[in-house]
């Protein structure tokens, strides 16, 4: 069964910061840790990260992850 939308979401960051990927996988889970997904962005590395959610806390029922590589440590 499809959820139908209840028009535009506004995200609301959780996270916009730089992130030290030593082997240039990410990885999200919950914190039921019943999920997790792992991937391979590129090289070792910095990297800005930017997540939002739906809601903040418990009643996140989705997310948007933002992964862009830094060159030489800046954006």
């Amino acid at each position: 069964m499809r959820r139908k939308s209840k028009g535009p979401t506004r995200h609301r960051t959780a996270f916009d910061g730089l992130l030290l990927l030593p082997d240039g996988r990410g990885a999200v889970g919950d914190v039921e840790q019943l999920i997790r997904f792992v991937h391979r962005v590129g090289d070792r590395g910095e990297f800005h990260v930017r997540v939002a959610v739906d809601a903040p806390g418990a009643n996140a029922t989705a997310v948007d992850i933002t992964i862009t590589r830094c060159d030489n440590g800046s954006e």
